[in-house]
């Protein structure tokens, strides 16, 4: 069953416009300005950042500047722009959605549970 199918007939379906490492700063950052191209001829739509924490050590701070970005950019309402931490991966990553009016939010897929440390 598709995104589209799963929502039901006729309502738009949220789309997954990238997936991507953001270690590199400079990449991440084409990422950031080909979603905010494509977003700016998408008046009614929304960004939905979504930022994965791999097992290695990575900022918990990659959703925010993400959305800091896309904010500092201009042209797009911030409150059209939603970044959340969506839990843990193998690898880092981030997702990047555009969100029609209507249609309903992704869901983060984490795919990899820490076990709680005790304190002792």
């Amino acid at each position: 069953m598709d995104r589209q199918q799963a929502q039901g007939e006729g309502r738009p379906a949220a789309r997954k416009f990238r997936e991507f490492n953001p270690a590199e700063v400079v990449e991440a950052k084409v990422h950031f300005d080909f979603f905010h191209d494509e977003l700016s001829t998408l008046p009614n739509a929304r960004a939905y950042i979504i930022f994965y924490r791999g097992k290695r050590r990575t900022s918990w701070q990659d959703h925010r500047y993400a959305k800091n970005y896309m904010d500092n950019r201009g042209g797009i309402p911030p409150e059209r722009i939603k970044a959340i931490f969506g839990g843990y991966r193998a690898d880092t990553a981030m997702e990047l959605w555009i969100v029609p009016e209507g249609a309903e939010l992704p869901k983060p897929t984490p795919t990899y549970f820490p076990k709680r440390r005790r304190k002792l």
